[in-house]
């Protein structure tokens, strides 16, 4: 079974803040999105997220090998965040 990367909420936090402050310049009148949503996005957009997640070079682009377990790990950590 796969585990996530230990330092992962930190680096996922570091980022999300980066992106809600780029988000609030260009979009003053509208509620960014939650960590988790975000995180969503993420790993429908970067090839090489759920590789970098769990730290596992055998992960196929965009996780499409991870079991629905697995799956299911990521999106409670998102959520957790």
């Amino acid at each position: 079974m796969r585990t996530i990367t230990s330092n992962a909420g930190q680096v996922l936090n570091e980022n999300y803040r980066r992106h809600i402050s780029n988000w609030d310049e260009q979009n003053p009148d509208n509620e960014p999105y939650s960590i988790a949503e975000w995180c969503d996005l993420e790993s429908q957009s970067d090839p090489n997220f759920f590789r970098w997640l769990f730290n596992d070079d055998d992960i196929s682009d965009f996780g499409s090998n991870l079991t629905d377990e697995e799956k299911k790990i990521a999106v409670n950590y998102y959520n957790s965040l």
